[in-house]
């Protein structure tokens, strides 16, 4: 369950017709997409703190979509910009929950 999640989620960050294409040929903010990748990401985070470690492709999706949402875009919408830095907030808060299981490392 963890790999197909996983590629769900790279695809909707990063393929073709993904978030970061919308968000950067397009200007749009992609609100589908974006509920879409954070429940993906919710349900990952559950599945990452219970095996303690992370998938390195769900890993470098969630980078690349934090790198451009919370660079911003100055070419979208002021409506679409607050959706971005909404979005950074939120995906930012859904990763926070990773931080419980760090406790074992001291």
């Amino acid at each position: 369950m963890e790999k197909e999640l996983t590629e769900k989620l790279h695809d909707l960050v990063v393929n073709e017709d993904g978030l970061l294409v919308s968000l950067r040929c397009k200007n749009y903010f992609d609100d589908k997409k974006y509920i879409e990748i954070k429940n993906i990401l919710k349900k990952l985070v559950v599945i990452w703190k219970e095996n303690h470690h992370l998938s390195t492709l769900g890993l470098l999706s969630v980078v690349n979509l934090i790198e451009y949402i919370a660079g911003g875009n100055r070419y979208i919408s002021d409506e679409d910009s607050g959706k971005l830095e909404d979005a950074c907030i939120e995906i930012m808060s859904i990763l926070g929950n990773l931080y419980e299981n760090l406790s074992y490392l001291n």
